[in-house]
């Protein structure tokens, strides 16, 4: 057996888990233009917002407020599981160390929903800000999707970690959506 046989090749293609994670990924891509959609089309007055009465800039900030309650909750929902989690395991001491995989994940939740939910407000503002008062109903339908997304999220994580890609990025692709329309808004609106 010589070296070449020993050695593994460094580009067989993707890896299972990465196959994975990418099916999560296409899933969460139609999943929120299928949300959305039915969203921006089928519950007009229900959810949105009536374009003559945002027009100021006090009535624009107080609709984020009222949507960015949204991700809050889901964050709150994660530092109260792991405030629990640690209650009735071993793991109440924080500085031994997470040892129960449940917490591990619930930790990994709470932080990546705070890093999102803090791209999701200040996306939220810049949005609400400069766009036109029609858009501003992209920002409950985007709110929705992040509820929606961050229980895909934790249901996935928990089953395997490759399965948190749907949620994952039924959180993170609407985010990226709404900076880009902020941004195309900023420069020619």
């Amino acid at each position: 057996m010589d070296d070449q046989d020993t050695q593994k090749p460094e580009n067989q293609g993707l890896r299972a888990l990465q196959k994975q994670t990418i099916v999560g990924m296409i899933a969460a891509a139609v999943l929120c233009g299928l949300i959305g959609s039915a969203l921006w089309y089928g519950a007009d007055g229900t959810l949105f917002v009536t374009a003559d009465r945002y027009i100021d800039t006090s009535d624009r900030l107080a609709y984020v407020a009222k949507w960015s309650m949204v991700p809050a909750i889901f964050l709150m929902m994660g530092v109260g599981m792991i405030a629990n989690k640690r209650f009735f395991t071993d793991d109440i001491d924080p500085l031994a160390g997470p040892n129960d995989r449940e917490l591990q994940i619930w930790q990994r939740y709470t932080q990546n929903t705070l890093e999102q939910g803090f791209l999701l407000i200040v996306g939220f503002a810049a949005f609400a800000h400069i766009t036109y008062p029609y858009w501003l109903r992209l920002i409950p339908i985007i709110a929705i999707l992040f509820g929606i997304g961050r229980i895909l999220f934790i249901i996935g994580y928990l089953i395997k970690p490759t399965f948190r890609a749907t949620g994952f990025g039924m959180t993170f692709y609407p985010i990226v959506i709404l900076y880009a329309i902020t941004v195309y808004q900023y420069i020619y609106a």
